[in-house]
């Protein structure tokens, strides 16, 4: 399995660099564990105003947000990262900013590999699939998810 991860920070160098790796490991490690071949994907980091932009520009949804998932047909795909929101997320749930862009990358592979969380059990067994990559990464939730 060879996963290409191309990744973009669209910020001071300092600011993002140190992240690509977390993004690299967890993209990889969400393939592994969910079996899905070697497909490409192109992540971006970036600031919320750059994936607000993003939000109105493709989903038609004005406002900023902490992660989104754009897949083709075939598990490749494009993900875009805001670590602005991603820290103010980090501080506020008292874990590590690695932590958080390891979960919010986990959730947009996820997306591009075909979960979705439109119902309650689809919702369950993506959380589930998450903890699961986080967790093999030595990430740990300090609660339940629900």
């Amino acid at each position: 399995m060879a996963v290409t991860v191309e990744i973009e920070v669209d910020l001071p160098a300092d600011a993002g660099a140190a992240l690509a790796a977390v993004v690299l490991t967890t993209a990889n490690k969400t393939v592994e564990l969910n079996g899905a071949g070697d497909p490409e994907i192109a992540v971006v980091l970036a600031d919320a105003g750059r994936l607000h932009e993003l939000n109105r520009r493709f989903r038609e949804v004005d406002r900023p947000t902490d992660v989104l998932a754009f897949p083709n047909d075939d598990g490749d795909g494009d993900v875009a990262i805001a670590l602005d929101i991603a820290t103010e997320h980090a501080c506020e749930a008292g874990w590590s900013r690695e932590r958080e862009v390891a979960y919010l990358t986990a959730h947009a592979v996820l997306h591009l590999l075909g979960h979705v969380h439109d119902d309650d059990a689809a919702y369950r067994r993506m959380r589930g699939a998450e903890e699961q990559v986080l967790e093999a990464l030595g990430y740990r939730r300090t609660e339940e998810f629900e």
